[in-house]
């Protein structure tokens, strides 16, 4: 799932970031769920307060959205396609 929330306080998308999480556990406990983020700093600080929030910061993935991205669509070019167009 792809959610998108915008705001100025940092402390208010962490606390929705935690919300989201916790409303949407993967039935797999060992799942990775991915959150994208700006930078490593951003991502550690994040860890730090989804932590203090949810007790612990575990099975979380903290990347680069370019990075995600590029990988996305390297794995979407290796796919066979089933549409094959004249």
């Amino acid at each position: 799932m792809f959610r998108l929330i915008q705001s100025n306080s940092i402390e208010t998308l962490a606390a929705a970031l935690a919300e989201q999480l916790l409303a949407n556990t993967p039935e797999d406990p060992f799942a990775v769920q991915k959150v994208l983020v700006s930078t490593n700093a951003m991502g550690r600080w994040l860890a730090l307060a989804l932590s203090e929030q949810l007790g612990i910061c575990a099975g979380i993935d903290f990347d680069f959205g370019g990075r995600y991205l590029r990988n996305l669509v390297r794995q979407l070019a290796a796919q066979p396609s089933d549409n094959h167009d004249p």
